[in-house]
């Protein structure tokens, strides 16, 4: 028997409700689309080949009515639902035609619903979190993990609304990955990429020691929301990137398994804390 799935955030197993990636009332800014209905893909690799397509789902309803069964009720309506009320501001006016600037501390709430949302998507599919529990929980009092890094520009896609994110393992030794995967995890870097109305965003994650983080940064213009830059506030507009732009960024880690100083190392034994197919770095 399965053990109950408990709420990524609390760890209850109580209650356990869909919390939308996109929030209802964003349904009021963002278009129709036409069809009315949205795809979902997942492709898998093992080591450094190609890609291949694992599952494929078309669903009736817009991208943005899109759920994942992760939270408990009491998470979904408390902090998460206030957290909601005040970014609600600094997203209207980004995802609007407004030239004020956003604020530093409207900056700290944006960037922390950015990091909340890429949580909630880590589970969308079993078995491909990276999130330990200890920095989900302190997300909940606004502790964004120090390695976590936010990144926001306008694109210029027909598309508004659409979500991209790629996972691997990665060492810096045959030994496996350090610091070692925690319990219920199997990924240490992640890349993740959504579309939010004409504003798109970037968040890259890598729990690897010694382990340049600016590798994964954006190729092209991006503000950086987190870590917090010098000014710690946003003036639009934002720096527009074309569709080959947004492509070329959110698959950065593709890049990066590619390159050659990176080789796989085989696949490991399943008693291991981490995953089989883990790469290593030179």
């Amino acid at each position: 028997m399965k053990p109950r799935k408990q709420c990524i955030f609390c760890g209850s197993i109580a209650g356990l409700s869909k919390e939308h990636f996109w929030p209802e009332w964003l349904s009021a800014y963002l278009p129709t689309p036409d069809p009315y209905s949205h795809v979902a893909e997942f492709h898998s690799a093992e080591g450094k080949q190609p890609q291949r397509l694992q599952r494929r789902s078309e669903r009736p309803g817009a991208v943005y009515t899109r759920k994942i069964r992760a939270v408990c009720a009491k998470c979904n309506s408390g902090w998460m639902s206030a957290l909601e009320t005040e970014v609600k501001p600094a997203v209207v006016a980004l995802i609007g035609d407004q030239s004020m600037p956003i604020s530093r501390g409207s900056v700290a709430s944006l960037s922390r619903w950015v990091a909340v949302k890429t949580m909630v998507a880590e589970h969308s599919t079993e078995d491909a979190a990276l999130t330990p529990p200890e920095d989900r929980r302190a997300v909940r009092t606004g502790v964004i993990p120090s390695y976590f890094r936010i990144f926001a520009a306008l694109h210029t896609l027909e598309t508004k609304t659409a979500y991209y994110r790629q996972s691997t393992t990665l060492s810096r030794s045959i030994r496996g990955p350090e610091p070692p995967l925690p319990d219920g995890i199997s990924r240490n870097v992640q890349v993740t990429a959504f579309l939010l109305g004409p504003v798109f965003f970037y968040i890259t994650a890598a729990r690897i020691a010694f382990f340049n983080a600016d590798i994964l940064d954006p190729v092209h213009a991006m503000y950086r929301l987190w870590p917090e830059p010098a000014n710690g506030t946003i003036v639009q507009p934002l720096p527009p990137l074309e569709s080959l732009q947004v492509a070329a960024i959110s698959q950065s880690l593709d890049r990066l398994v590619q390159d050659p100083r990176v080789w796989y190392g085989g696949p490991r034994r399943r008693s291991t804390r981490y995953k089989p197919g883990t790469l290593v770095t030179e």
